[in-house]
């Protein structure tokens, strides 16, 4: 029972203290106009038209990087099978040298 009281005493002790004590608020630093923004639905169908509209530009926006991604695969394929086409017979040794434009020096490509 002691301990109780004296656990009661305590706590009562430190909040009277900090009740004494100024400390420095957050909200002293806060700017004076802080922006707010409410957002106020009529009803239940524009609620669920905006997450229909939400959920639709998601998908969208999922299928246009799927796309993009196919697109940049197929033509880079495209490129493959055009170089090889073109370069069959530089592939066809073990060992040829062929020149780019991307670097100075010759680079060398070998058939597997």
């Amino acid at each position: 029972m002691a301990i109780a009281s004296f656990g009661r005493f305590a706590a009562s002790a430190l909040i009277a203290v900090g009740a004494w004590l100024p400390l420095p608020s957050t909200a002293a630093t806060a700017p004076q106009k802080m922006e707010v923004i409410t957002v106020t639905y009529i009803g239940s169908v524009n609620y669920a038209l905006y997450q229909q509209f939400a959920e639709t530009m998601s998908e969208l926006h999922f299928a246009l990087v799927a796309d993009i991604h196919d697109t940049a695969k197929n033509h880079n394929q495209q490129m493959a099978q055009q170089f090889m086409t073109n370069h069959a017979t530089l592939l066809a040794k073990r060992e040829a040298t062929i020149e780019t434009t991307a670097y100075a020096n010759n680079q060398r490509w070998r058939a597997r």
